[in-house]
């Protein structure tokens, strides 16, 4: 099924990094490419992307989601491709057929390959043979192998219950190392597992679900996992391999961004049905200092924020990017917004390591008071901690499509719970959805890929 819908690139344009003189001090932003997927349908969304660069180019995956997700069995399909460069035409990649009904269900995560110049994919599969409740299909983990040349080949699956979600990986290219942290949900549990050569290791169980964790590799090899708790973000790292991880940290304090909406009752929600959640971000910089990014609201922030607003459809909420930062990895600094949001609401952060040693952090932020439209923003800290920005990554102000799954459920799920971000030699590319200039007009989201040169 997915194999007949494979991602094209809208508009062939120019991916590299734009050239700035080097006495330049401000960030230069290369040209917006769009990435979208021909449909039929009158509601296209391409969205929940992330993003890693390597040697041959830009890999991208993203959910597309074809057509308007009006009952809960409307599959989201994973879409990858290679973004070349120059005015190369991009390259889809053709994922490993499964059997029967099954398909790759979307959630996708990138991390540069351990063995060459390719990427790992994890994503979720549809596994229409296993159910697990109310005789729906399975959901369980898988990592795909994508070779520079873009031959993908299945690896031995990571699941333990074939109920799985939320997945993101991380790669020890030192050391050969693959770890993979999802939420387990048929075992209520968020795990970890770290691939060495061909086998799983044991796995490891840091929280319960509903963590919707992150995980980074350091310098000399040492781990963290961050995620939701039920009061804001915690954090736990590990010394040896994945094996052993240290009790956990709360680094950051709050709640979810946006407010309470009684049609989305199983999240905090943005706009019109726009679900939301904190989505932790962990990266290590290249001193092993481990830096946390997350989306937070909530009584702790009000007197930076403002009041919250009223409850209703299209007002009130709260938001802001919080950054804190561990230099041992055991105390992290108290966390501080990245960029005050000015009365908008921020969420949906993605965190990239840069080549001076410091951080850029990207999110979608509000763009008008009633929380109808948004936009994506770059801010960079350097590292002593030095903000810059916030950058306006889009073209223009998209609005923020109604969420479409409204008939049989209450997810709410809009535009989507991720964006991307990866490092380059000369600065970082940022990825997201965006509904300015969408292909197929409103209320459709295609996916913004945009290169920024730093200092």
């Amino acid at each position: 099924m997915f194999r007949g819908r494979v991602a094209v690139l809208g508009v062939a344009v120019v991916l590299g990094v734009a050239v700035a003189p080097s006495h330049a001090a401000a960030p230069v932003l290369g040209p917006l490419m769009r990435v979208t997927t021909p449909e039929s349908s009158l509601c296209a969304y391409e969205s929940e992307p992330e993003i890693v660069s390597t040697a041959v180019g830009t890999w991208v995956a993203y959910n597309d989601d074809g057509g308007c997700p009006l009952v809960a069995s409307t599959p989201h399909f994973t879409t990858v491709q290679l973004l070349r460069g120059g005015h190369l035409p991009a390259v889809p990649i053709r994922l490993p057929a499964l059997s029967g009904k099954d398909y790759y269900s979307g959630d996708p995560d990138l991390a540069p390959d351990v063995t060459g110049d390719g990427v790992l994919l994890t994503t979720l599969t549809f596994k229409a043979q296993t159910p697990v409740s109310n005789n729906i299909g399975g959901l369980q983990v898988d990592v795909i192998r994508i070779a520079a040349n873009g031959t993908a080949t299945l690896l031995p699956s990571p699941t333990l219950s074939q109920s799985d979600d939320k997945e993101f990986l991380a790669t020890d290219r030192k050391r050969g190392i693959v770890y993979v942290a999802w939420d387990d949900t048929g075992r209520g549990t968020l795990t970890v597992r770290a691939l060495r050569g061909k086998r799983w290791a044991a796995p490891v169980d840091l929280s319960t679900v509903g963590a919707y964790p992150d995980v980074a590799v350091g310098p000399t090899g040492q781990v963290a996992v961050a995620y939701e708790t039920t009061t804001g973000v915690s954090v736990r790292t590990s010394d040896d391999g994945g094996v052993h991880f240290r009790p956990e940290i709360t680094v950051l304090t709050g709640a979810g961004p946006g407010r309470a909406d009684p049609t989305c009752p199983l999240r905090p929600t943005i706009g019109n049905r726009q679900r939301a959640i904190r989505s932790p971000r962990v990266a290590y910089d290249r001193r092993g200092a481990v830096h946390v990014v997350a989306a937070l609201s909530g009584p702790a922030l009000s007197p930076l924020l403002g009041e919250p607003g009223t409850p209703g459809l299209l007002v009130g909420g709260e938001g802001a990017i919080q950054h804190t930062v561990s230099r041992d990895g055991h105390t992290f600094s108290p966390g501080r917004m990245v960029a005050a949001p000015e009365g908008r609401v921020q969420w949906n952060p993605a965190l990239a390591i840069t080549p001076s040693g410091g951080v850029a952090v990207s999110f979608l932020q509000t763009a008008d008071g009633t929380l109808s439209s948004y936009d994506a923003r770059l801010v960079t800290l350097s590292p002593s901690g030095v903000a810059s920005g916030p950058l306006v990554l889009s073209d223009g102000v998209g609005p923020l499509p109604p969420a479409s799954e409204a008939v049989g459920n209450s997810n709410c799920y809009g535009i989507g719970d991720y964006t991307g971000l990866t490092p380059t030699p000369s600065g970082v590319v940022a990825i997201w959805p965006t509904t300015f200039g969408a292909a197929g007009g409103a209320p459709d989201s295609d996916i913004a890929v945009r290169s920024v040169r730093l200092r």
